[in-house]
């Protein structure tokens, strides 16, 4: 009776011990953090809150949403852009 290969299973040798084939390397692959290259972090800081990414105004501490992939950055850089606490604004 000749068995039957199963997914995993190594097919045993005639004889000779070990079988020489190569064993695939199981890596544990850690989530890659984003890195962040936004100008509008110069004028920010990020945050935890209950779990979620946001960041806070370095001038007036205004809070926003930042998660990286959900949220993004455009409403934190118009904020910095019309902040009245910001040095470099255009605002009067």
């Amino acid at each position: 009776m000749s068995e039957i290969p199963v997914a995993g299973r190594q097919q045993p040798s005639a004889g000779r011990g070990k079988s020489k084939q190569a064993q695939p390397e199981v890596v544990d692959k850690l989530p890659r953090k984003r890195a962040c290259t936004s100008s509008v972090w110069e004028h920010a800081t990020k945050f935890d809150l209950n779990g979620y990414s946001c960041a806070r105004c370095n001038y007036c501490g205004a809070t926003y949403k930042a998660h990286p992939k959900k949220n993004g950055t455009t409403s934190l850089r118009n904020h910095i852009e019309s902040c009245a606490k910001n040095p470099l604004s255009d605002s009067c």
